[in-house]
């Protein structure tokens, strides 16, 4: 009897998955640097291929213009204002969990346009506490980590079982509905969920077919050319200006340490 009860009850969360497998997150990300810069991401995640899409909506608050350069969205250099044009190119981070895939369409330091970024799933060491508290009336749990120079504390929902976040973040045992960088500097907050949709119409379009035009790096290629942009905007200035000799540039986005991908 308890076999046909298991194999009745598989069945039915077979056929929901079937009918209803997407999730809909959405997360306000929150930048602090000399001001808080507020923008507004979705996150869609699709149950039945195990594939995400992390993408950009608008920015919400603690924008002065449109007119910004094409770069650094992210804060990676300390002289741009973190705003965004009201182009296409705006950001998107692709998770393929069966592929062990990560793309971003993203910005490096220096350039006018995006690149579609290729590399690994990050792997996340996270240390699960006992603290809890609720998020959107869901019970969730804490656990910390360190990912590329910053030290994280994220709060899951074990009783959503997706293992997936905001960003490249993912790995624990539930959806992270909360998590902010220690430093106090980023910080992605959910305010909106909705589990089992139909979203018959939508698919995730690759970022290799939706931006056909952009150029492909691997990260490790990203890092060669920001560095690269970096060693001759020194050499720049220090051609314009003896005093500059020795000056370095600071790059202060959400990812400091790369050593993982370098190894």
């Amino acid at each position: 009897m308890r076999k046909i009860l298991f194999i009745f009850a598989f069945s039915i969360y077979g056929l929901l998955i079937a009918q209803n497998n997407w999730a809909e997150v959405d997360y306000t990300f929150k930048i602090r640097n000399d001001r808080v810069v507020t923008l507004d991401y979705s996150l869609l995640h699709d149950l039945k291929s195990n594939q995400s899409t992390y993408l950009f909506k608008e920015a919400v608050s603690g924008t002065d213009s449109v007119q910004i350069k094409n770069q650094d969205k992210f804060g990676s250099s300390t002289t741009n204002t973190l705003v965004y044009k009201e182009t296409k190119e705006t950001p998107e981070f692709q998770k393929y969990f069966e592929k062990d895939s990560l793309y971003s369409f993203s910005s490096i330091y220096g350039e006018k346009s995006y690149y579609v970024m290729t590399e690994k799933l990050p792997t996340f060491d996270w240390e699960i506490g006992n603290e809890t508290k609720e998020i959107l009336g869901y019970q969730v749990q804490k656990a910390t980590t360190h990912f590329r120079g910053r030290d994280y504390e994220a709060w899951f929902a074990p009783e959503i079982g997706i293992s997936n976040g905001p960003y490249k973040f993912h790995g624990l045992p539930g959806l992270i509905l909360d998590i902010h960088s220690k430093d106090g500097k980023y910080e992605f907050t959910a305010y909106g969920l909705k589990l089992n949709q139909k979203l018959e119409n939508f698919q995730i379009e690759h970022l290799l077919q939706k931006q056909k035009k952009s150029k492909k790096v691997s990260m490790k290629e990203m890092l060669v050319i920001q560095q690269k942009n970096i060693d001759n905007e020194i050499k720049y200035l220090s051609s314009k200006d003896p005093n500059a000799l020795g000056a370095t540039i600071e790059i202060t986005g959400i990812e400091l340490d790369f050593s993982d991908v370098l190894d």
